[in-house]
């Protein structure tokens, strides 16, 4: 019977073999397979426990520390070359950036100024007056008077008015109705534009109608200057200027381009968009107004660029064009 002897007793249980990559660590291994810590440190190891480093031990240690220290020390001075070799041409790099960008700041601010300048001498409100000088507005027609007899009748009216003046040279190149819908609850007909082909002629035209009346089925018809809205709007806010000198007995006249010319004691005064109001009432010899600086709104000017940055110092691109190393 297995597990007993011929003397009937019991033998132990035979104990059980464990492979050696089971069997549990002792303290004396260490944690890198089971080598030998003198293996890693170079010094023979001792059977009976650690012994103390010798001096040959110490200044191997130390021989090992001083070559790992050389060689870090050559690596940082090539990575520290490489380094500075990149911020050099960075460096150039931004120069120039901030050299083209200087230049672009200049040429901005020099077409913001020039373009002021031509606003200035030109206003786009002058340029839409310019393609309405031989327009001239007809207000008080009855709108009984229909699209298809508008230029027989103007043209009847023009040869009432200046009888002197040819009718070949009574040309006009259109006329129409102004550009809105009629409304039912207004009395007020809609103004009547034409355009005659001769300037001289339109300007006689506006001449005789200050003093001749023109009347058509007992209604009064008036002859105006087509102008654009924006100089009606501009001459409807100078009004306190215009019944300040009507107080005082100056005669006034709107020039063209938009200005105001005013007449007194033989002197004539011009006030403009750019001009001083206070000075022009001087030239007259009239009391300023007050608040009439408020009456000027001047176009806001273009903006200026200014440079936010400092140029790149001349040490730093010297260091850039270096040779590395």
């Amino acid at each position: 019977m297995p597990g007993t002897t011929r003397g009937g007793k019991k033998q132990d249980p035979p104990t059980p073999v464990v492979a050696p990559i089971f069997q549990r660590r002792g303290l004396d291994d260490s944690q890198d397979g089971g080598r030998n810590r003198s293996e890693d440190t170079g010094m023979d190891s001792v059977s009976g426990g650690s012994q103390p480093a010798s001096r040959a031990d110490i200044s191997q240690i130390l021989a090992r520390m001083g070559d790992m220290q050389a060689s870090l020390a050559m690596d940082i001075a090539k990575i520290a070359t490489e380094v500075r070799a990149e911020v050099g041409a960075l460096g150039l790099r931004i120069g120039e950036l901030e050299e083209g960008t200087g230049d672009l700041v200049a040429a901005h601010n020099a077409l913001a100024r020039t373009t002021d300048t031509l606003s200035h001498r030109m206003d786009r409100e002058d340029v839409a007056n310019i393609s309405r000088r031989n327009n001239i507005r007809l207000r008080g027609l009855p709108e009984s008077v229909q699209p298809r007899e508008l230029h027989e009748m103007v043209l009847g009216l023009l040869k009432r008015l200046v009888p002197e003046v040819p009718p070949a040279r009574l040309l006009m190149d259109r006329i129409h109705r102004a550009l809105r819908a009629p409304r039912a609850d207004s009395q007020q007909p809609r103004d009547v534009l034409f355009r005659l082909h001769y300037y001289t002629v339109k300007e006689e035209v506006m001449r005789k109608s200050r003093d001749v009346d023109l009347v058509y089925e007992e209604v009064k018809l008036a002859l105006f200057q087509d102008l654009a809205p924006e100089t009606l709007q501009r001459r409807r806010a100078w009004r306190p200027i215009t019944a300040h000198l009507g107080r005082h007995n100056i005669r006034y006249a709107w020039g063209f381009p938009f200005k105001l010319l005013a007449f007194a004691g033989g002197k004539t005064s011009t006030l403009t968009l750019h001009s001083d109001p206070q000075q022009f009432f001087t030239r007259l010899d009239c009391p300023p107004l007050p608040d009439a600086g408020n009456l000027f709104s001047s176009p806001s000017p273009a903006p200026q660029l200014t440079s936010r940055w400092e140029k790149v110092p001349s040490r730093t691109r010297e260091e850039g064009d270096r040779e590395p190393g």
